[in-house]
């Protein structure tokens, strides 16, 4: 059978909600106290359960401010989808640039590998977490975040059929059968998103197949110095051209090793148990930078802090000390546990 975590700040006492809430969703963002604004603590409830590879659940909560900026995805990763649909309330935002609204029987599509900010009313959604890797073989094609289909396409109606029926019967389904309704979900909805303002340039199935062989790859060697634009040249046997045409949206293939290889960097500084002190100079070789002197430059110019104020800082929030392993439920777990015990 499968374990549902059920995470509510019901269950916490006033004076910690604030702080509670804000660690439950602070892998997917910052939910953002304005002082002065409301004594209304925040509220929200969080029902979640792992089908194969995705996470499926329900969420409820009242009105909210959220951010996802670059400490956000250092801190979390970037590798998933997160798919919502509207059952109660409304949702509006700036999705890096795209202007989203989203209403009730909408479906609302977020790209963790970017930022936004957005305001939802006090209302509900049925979220699903999506792995990258599985989307992009799915053959998903262009940017896709911030993007909303609407409730006047059949097409969206038909999706949200399928995710409230995988939902209702995943109590009595075995693992053969979840992977298979998982693989048909993310198909439904690659071929959805494909439907919607496509971007040619983007369109070549080849094009999607290797980039997330390179990506892959990036991943597996992200610690090795050596990983450059001229080896994933040599390993892939492609042209400097080509790589650059694959990776045009990423501002190219140097771009993204360098991205992740400070997000490696901010999530080790940010985890870093109270008692644990590490050189920055090794830690930077750790993540795949052989000068101490650009990484410290680099790291400043996207995090706006040096790495010794982001390392001073890093104990100062209770649930700051919850452990991600990359996995949302995982955290969920650990959220559950260090809140509530045995008392659940």
């Amino acid at each position: 059978m499968l374990n549902t975590i059920n995470l509510s700040t019901d269950l916490i006492e006033d004076r910690h909600k604030n702080d509670y809430w804000r660690g439950v969703t602070r892998p997917a963002f910052e939910t953002i106290i304005e002082p002065g604004k409301s004594s209304e603590p925040l509220f929200g409830e969080i029902s979640a359960k792992q089908l194969g590879d995705i996470v499926l659940g329900t969420t409820k909560f009242n009105a909210q401010k959220y951010v996802r900026d670059q400490r956000s995805i250092s801190s979390f990763g970037l590798d998933n989808y997160i798919i919502q649909i509207v059952t109660s309330g409304t949702l509006r935002g700036d999705f890096n640039g795209l202007n989203s609204q989203a209403c009730i029987g909408d479906i609302s599509i977020t790209d963790m590998a970017y930022t936004f900010q957005s305001e939802v009313s006090a209302g509900s959604r049925i979220s699903l977490v999506l792995p990258r890797s599985h989307m992009q073989r799915s053959r998903l094609n262009g940017n896709i975040h911030g993007r909303i289909l609407k409730s006047d396409d059949p097409l969206t109606a038909f999706l949200i059929n399928c995710t409230q029926g995988f939902l209702k019967v995943s109590p009595h389904l075995n693992n053969m059968q979840i992977e298979g309704i998982q693989n048909s979900i993310i198909d439904m909805f690659a071929l959805g998103l494909n439907g919607k303002e496509i971007n040619p340039s983007e369109s070549s199935t080849m094009n999607i197949i290797t980039k997330q062989r390179i990506l892959d790859y990036i991943d597996s060697n992200i610690e090795n110095p050596a990983l450059s634009t001229e080896s994933i040249q040599k390993r892939f046997r492609i042209s400097r051209s080509h790589l650059y045409r694959i990776f045009a949206e990423d501002e190219g293939v140097a771009t993204v090793i360098r991205t992740k290889r400070l997000a490696l960097a901010f999530k080790r500084l940010t985890t870093l148990s109270s008692s644990k002190r590490v050189h920055l100079a090794e830690l930077a070789y750790q993540a795949g930078f052989s000068d101490y002197g650009s990484f410290s430059k680099l790291f400043q110019e996207k995090y706006g802090e040096k790495p010794t104020d982001i390392r001073n800082k890093a104990q100062q929030k209770k649930y700051n000390n919850i452990a991600y392993d990359g996995k949302i439920i995982t955290y969920f777990k650990n959220i559950q546990n260090y809140s509530y015990g045995d008392n659940i």
